[in-house]
């Protein structure tokens, strides 16, 4: 999303603005009534079950909203958490603000809609992977996955991801013991090398559809 954008400047200057600490927490997602817009950093998208259990649904990183489920009026909770990975700065705007913004900047709402679609898109390839593939395919997919993002670095020498195995398995939806089974398998079959907390894919492949 271009920050440079009229409909853009005008959110953030209606907007409260916050810097987060790593790990902090932002909002939860049975308390939000507001739209939140990431204008520096990571935040990282958590799903909290009744069981306690956590799962990482993903990344937002800046231009990202979050928060849009004020919209759907009938909506029940979801459990979302959303806390930030690193140093994040976030742009907070109630709805009400939000809904008047979108009424005088129609292509503010449609920058809305097409990342929600684009998240739709990417839940159902995650749904997908569950139901289809073994850990060490989800494994492989996700880390591809993670190579197309912002903060991946790529080199001469393949891509570059600073993640843990914990975030791994609750990507994944696997035990931190899988994962390392299963990036010792990709490992032994030359497609990454692991050092600690980073991770070098070899090879990037474009996302394959849904």
């Amino acid at each position: 999303m271009a920050f440079d954008s009229p409909a853009v400047q005008r959110l953030v200057a209606r907007a409260r603005t916050q810097s987060y600490r790593p790990r902090q927490l932002i909002a939860r997602d049975d308390r939000l009534g507001s739209l939140f817009l990431v204008l520096e950093g990571t935040v990282s998208q958590l799903l909290e079950h009744d069981s306690g259990h956590l799962a990482v649904l993903g990344y937002l990183y800046p231009g990202d909203f979050f928060g849009e489920g004020f919209l759907n009026r009938t909506r029940q909770p979801q459990g979302s958490v959303f806390r930030a990975r690193g140093t994040a700065v976030i742009a907070t705007i109630g709805a009400d603000d939000f809904e008047d913004l979108a009424t005088q900047h129609p292509d503010l709402a449609l920058q809305l809609v097409r990342q929600i679609s684009g998240r739709l898109d990417q839940a159902h390839r995650q749904i997908a992977d569950h139901y289809f593939l073994d850990v060490t395919q989800r494994l492989s997919r996700r880390l591809q996955a993670l190579c197309l993002q912002p903060d991946a670095q790529r080199r001469p020498d393949g891509t570059w991801l600073r993640i843990n195995r914990q975030e791994l398995a609750l990507m994944i939806g696997c035990s931190r013991e899988m994962v390392a089974r299963g990036l010792k398998t990709l490992e032994q079959n030359g497609e990454l090398r692991t050092e600690g907390h980073n991770v070098l894919v070899r090879s990037v492949r474009p996302p394959a559809p849904p």
